[in-house]
């Protein structure tokens, strides 16, 4: 297994596309990276209900454009990649994935079998339960299923060439509607929070002192502003302190200078909160 994660960039409304995780073991390397990401599958018959989700996992834009910044993972992209590999694919991999089928089956088979013989005895009744042999072999065949994968054996998961890669970070990069959000990102992540999206309480991230499975939020982080040009309204602060109040956190504004040369130095943070309350 490789030690860099692939995310799948699965083209969209957004012009860069939605970044997605589809590996459990990938998602567990995101978990010890700092990465939480928010769970987006659901089953087919229950499409509605969001109380036990799976992969893929969803990743913010800014977690993705970080990842692959810092090396730790790579897109994997476009058509191109599928045709490809049903075009590689042979008539001995046919074979291998038909033979592996059938021995699932023949597993089967063998366990729904002895379950049945055991439900019998229990029940004190005869093995043989006067049944035809076709009767069985009927509701036996119609209880085996094929499990699929959450990654696929045959579509390769491999880095594609430095200049491409290079061109989805920059579509990517460009996707995004404040530019200054990434900087704020990055300099939460060197602190080493744990950072979700903030919609919910008000603000564009959610900051994390830790595992958000450990922890309670302390932050709502605002979406960035620009440090020498956007102002910031007195009526926007107060409103915010007090939303920060009610919902327990501090409301912090980040001002970015895109021109400071020192990456610490590029991002400034101010917290709001309300005195003598709670």
């Amino acid at each position: 297994m490789s030690d860099r994660v692939a995310i799948s960039l699965v083209q969209g409304h957004s012009h860069g596309g939605v970044a997605l995780v589809f590996d459990i073991d990938d998602i567990r390397i995101l978990r010890n990276l700092g990465i939480a990401g928010i769970l987006a599958g659901t089953l087919p018959s229950a499409t509605q209900q969001n109380a036990f989700l799976s992969v893929p996992l969803r990743l913010m834009t800014e977690e993705a454009l970080w990842l692959v910044e810092k090396g730790a993972a790579y897109f994997v992209t476009g058509p191109e990649s599928v045709t490809s590999a049903a075009n590689a694919v042979t008539p001995q991999d046919m074979l291998q994935t038909r033979q592996k089928l059938e021995l699932s089956f023949a597993e089967q088979r063998e366990f729904k079998q002895q379950e049945h013989v055991e439900k019998l005895r229990q029940l004190g009744l005869p093995s043989d339960d006067g049944q035809s042999p076709t009767t069985k072999s009927l509701l036996l065949e119609s209880s085996l299923f094929i499990e699929t994968p959450n990654s696929s054996a045959l579509v390769p998961n491999q880095p594609q060439d430095p200049a491409r890669q290079k061109l989805l970070w920059k579509q990517l990069r460009d996707a995004c509607k404040n530019q200054g959000d990434y900087h704020v990102y990055k300099a939460l992540r060197q602190q080493e929070y744990f950072l979700s999206p903030g919609a919910r309480f008000g603000g564009r991230f959610i900051a994390y002192p830790g595992d958000p499975l450990r922890y309670h939020s302390h932050m709502t982080v605002q979406p960035a502003l620009d440090y020498s040009r956007d102002s910031l309204d007195l009526l926007q602060v107060v409103s915010g302190g007090r939303l920060g109040t009610g919902v327990k956190k501090l409301w912090v504004v980040a001002g970015v200078k895109p021109e400071a040369e020192d990456p610490s130095e590029q991002v400034s943070f101010f917290s709001i909160e309300w005195a003598a309350f709670g």
